[in-house]
């Protein structure tokens, strides 16, 4: 008997088809719904984590940050109570009816800043005084002075020297000074300018010395710059206050910034305070400042000059010497290049002139020089500084001399019908680097002269080589030339030398 043929139940066709799709389905919406959800939780347990760790490792080994944080507080709260708000008086004027007139009563015009000054007197009295700068209270009627607990006090000038843009103030209030630093600022040290930027009273920034002995010519001409330079925020209000270094101690006096727009740039000027403490003591005692006088004309030294005198250095050229002042009595020459002040380096012309200022009258230098070649040492008694030393030096400015008379033919035939000394200030006029040679004012059109290119407005300053300064020694050296030959002519024109070939007649 045969058995019917055995089945398996029917299955569901929906399970059988679509089962492990929907599955693999459902998974995917899993992962799409809840994974990037999981996936932020565990990043932001990660990212939490390592911001917890980092927080404990500051905690554990920031020590040094922590204590570098602590110690700038420590400076503002060494310094804050030496620092002053200035406030400045002034009668404001007004144009009425065609004139000027002023207000019945000075009216604040401006603010700045400064810092308490202990002064040990030649008596052995210790004084205190407020130093700030000379613009600050220039032209002020009165002066206000705010001290960090909020006390005022009306403040007198005592003296100023516009030269270095320094003011001493005297007020009758207990004052606590500032401390002097006893090292120069270098560059790379960490400072701090205090001060009242934009009336924002005893503010602080910091920054580092960016440079040192900088003359950015911010002062009138005439002055005595020698900054430290800083990125440390300078800005209007804080002229006069305190520049300290990491001890609280004052190493300059903020002074100016370079800026395009009046406000702080990256470039802050802050006068050095070994001047100030020059300066501010004098006045202190005197009521004003004496300073060196080595009674030269100077200039800087230009490489082609520098090749000209066989020296291979910086220095300053000696363009004329004072007779009878110091520069004379030691033995200086003209066309002698120092070098040195008392082993001190000296780059350029403003160099020596502030060197030299901070040197008290009567005081002995020892100067370093090149003189054709050769180093010398001389040492000069400098005089002390007139009030007007451009009228001193005015006997040093040879007046132009006049058209050749009988007796320089040998200038006639060479066609020179005009030419002589030339004074700096003339020089400057005609934009000539020097007045150390002969002008030519006048020549004739057809002559030896204009062949070789010796024009009016040229400065004849050596022949073959030889330096002339007079009309005697041109003639000199032209007649020891012969006649027929062609000599050279060294003449400084365009702000450069230039050797032209003349035939003699």
């Amino acid at each position: 008997m045969s058995r019917p043929p055995t089945t398996d139940p029917p299955r569901p066709l929906g399970l059988v088809y679509f089962g492990p799709v929907a599955l693999l389905l459902i998974a995917v919406v899993t992962v799409l719904v809840i994974g990037p959800s999981a996936a932020y939780r565990i990043e932001y347990a990660s990212r939490h984590a390592e911001t917890e760790q980092r927080r404990h490792d500051l905690g554990d080994g920031g020590q040094v940050l922590t204590a570098l944080s602590e110690s700038f507080g420590e400076v503002a709260r060494a310094v804050e109570q030496s620092v002053v708000h200035i406030t400045v008086y002034r009668r404001a004027t007004g144009d009425r009816g065609g004139s000027e007139v002023a207000t019945p009563r000075p009216r604040p015009d401006g603010s700045g800043s400064g810092w308490v000054y202990a002064h040990e007197g030649e008596d052995g009295r210790n004084r205190h005084f407020i130093v700030t700068n000379y613009h600050v209270v220039s032209g002020a009627e009165r002066i206000i002075v705010r001290f960090k607990d909020r006390q005022e006090q009306e403040a007198t000038l005592h003296g100023t020297d516009p030269k270095t843009d320094v003011a001493v103030l005297e007020v009758n209030e207990r004052m606590i000074p500032a401390a002097i630093a006893s090292r120069q600022a270098r560059q790379g040290d960490i400072v701090f300018a205090f001060g009242s930027p934009f009336h924002f009273d005893f503010s602080m920034s910091q920054g580092v010395v960016s440079a040192t002995g900088r003359h950015p010519g911010v002062l009138p001409e005439g002055s005595y710059e020698k900054f430290i330079q800083t990125d440390a925020a300078i800005n209007p209000g804080n002229s006069g206050g305190p520049l300290t270094n990491v001890r609280g101690e004052v190493v300059g006096m903020n002074t100016a910034i370079a800026t395009r727009d009046g406000s702080f740039s990256g470039i802050g000027f802050a006068i050095s305070v070994d001047r100030v403490r020059h300066v501010a003591d004098q006045i202190i005692e005197h009521g004003r400042v004496a300073r060196g006088f080595l009674a030269v004309t100077i200039r800087d030294v230009d490489p082609d000059e520098a090749v000209a005198f066989d020296f291979d250095q910086r220095g300053v050229l000696v363009m004329d010497v004072l007779e009878g002042g110091a520069a004379d009595r030691a033995g200086l020459e003209p066309d002698d290049i120092i070098t040195h002040v008392n082993e001190t380096r000296v780059h350029d012309a403003q160099d020596l002139r502030n060197l030299i200022a901070d040197f008290l009258p009567g005081t002995a230098v020892t100067l370093e020089l090149a003189r054709r070649g050769e180093s010398r040492q001389l040492e000069a008694e400098l005089d002390e500084l007139p009030d007007d030393p451009a009228e001193a030096l005015r006997r040093l400015e040879p007046q132009a001399e006049a058209e050749p008379e009988a007796g320089h033919e040998l200038l006639r035939r060479i066609g020179l019908d005009r030419i002589g000394q030339v004074s700096p200030r003339e020089a400057l006029r005609r934009g000539l680097a020097r007045h150390d040679g002969l002008l030519v004012y006048e020549r004739q059109p057809d002559s030896p002269a204009a062949d070789a290119g010796l024009d009016p407005g040229m400065l004849i300053v050596a022949i073959e080589g030889e330096r002339v300064r007079t009309l005697a020694d041109l003639v000199e050296r032209l007649d020891a030339a012969g006649s027929g030959r062609r000599i050279r002519v060294t003449v400084h024109t365009a702000g450069r030398e230039r050797d032209l070939l003349l035939r003699m007649p």
